[in-house]
C-alpha cells in the first residue's frame, strides 16, 4: 500500500507535468494554463450537479425506508471527480470526468465493489459469563476463526457478593426445620 501510495504520488504528478508542458510546447503556455482552469471551472460545475443529483436519491431513498448504498457510493465517486478535477492536469482530468459520466460509474462500482470485497474482513465481540468470545471473518477464509477468553476451568465459580449486617430485618434468624 505504501508503494502505490508513494507511486501515485510521484508518478501522477511527472506525468502531469509532462502532458501540461507537451500541450503547451504544441499550442501555447497561455493555453495550457487556461485549459487547467477552464477544465476546474468546469468539472467542479458538473460535480455540483451529479453530487446534487445522488444527494436527493439518497434522501429519497432513505424516506422511503431503503438503505442508500448504491447512491452513497455514486456520491463518493462524484466527490472523488470533483477533487480530480480541481486538481491541476490533464490526466487528473480524464479520470475525474469519465467518474461523472454514469455508465462509466456504474462500471467503476462494479470493480470497486469486487475489489473490496476481497479485502474486508468483519470482527465481532461478545461478553459473556465465560468471558470475552471474538469471531473474525473474511472473504478468502471458509467459516470463522472463533477465540474466547476468560476463565477455562469449570471448577470457577464468578459471583457477585454484599456484607450484610445481622441486625438487618430483612435477615431472619429463622432456619427452616427439616420436618
Amino acid at each position: 500500500m505504501i508503494l502505490i501510495l508513494f507511486l501515485l504520488f510521484t508518478l501522477v504528478p511527472v506525468v502531469e507535468l509532462y502532458l501540461l508542458f507537451q500541450l503547451g510546447s504544441h499550442t501555447s503556455p497561455l493555453f495550457a494554463i487556461g485549459v487547467v482552469i477552464l477544465t476546474g471551472i468546469i468539472g467542479a460545475a458538473l460535480a455540483r450537479q451529479e453530487g446534487a443529483k445522488a444527494l436527493r436519491r439518497i434522501q429519497q431513498e432513505l424516506g422511503s425506508g431503503k438503505m442508500p448504498a448504491d447512491s452513497l457510493t455514486d456520491g463518493v465517486m462524484i466527490l472523488v471527480a470533483g477533487i480530480l478535477l480541481i486538481t491541476p492536469g490533464m490526466l487528473t482530468d480524464v479520470v475525474g470526468f469519465s467518474l461523472l459520466i454514469p455508465p462509466i460509474r456504474r462500471l467503476m462500482k462494479i470493480f470497486a465493489v469486487k475489489y473490496f470485497k476481497t479485502r474486508i474482513v468483519m470482527k465481532t465481540a461478545q461478553a459473556g459469563p465465560n468471558g470475552w468470545t471474538t469471531q473474525t471473518w473474511s472473504p478468502g477464509q471458509r467459516g470463522a476463526t472463533n477465540s474466547s477468553t476468560g476463565p477455562h476451568d469449570p471448577d470457577v465459580i464468578d459471583a457477585e457478593f454484599r456484607y450484610v449486617k445481622e441486625e438487618d430485618p430483612k435477615i431472619s434468624s429463622h432456619t427452616p426445620s427439616s420436618e
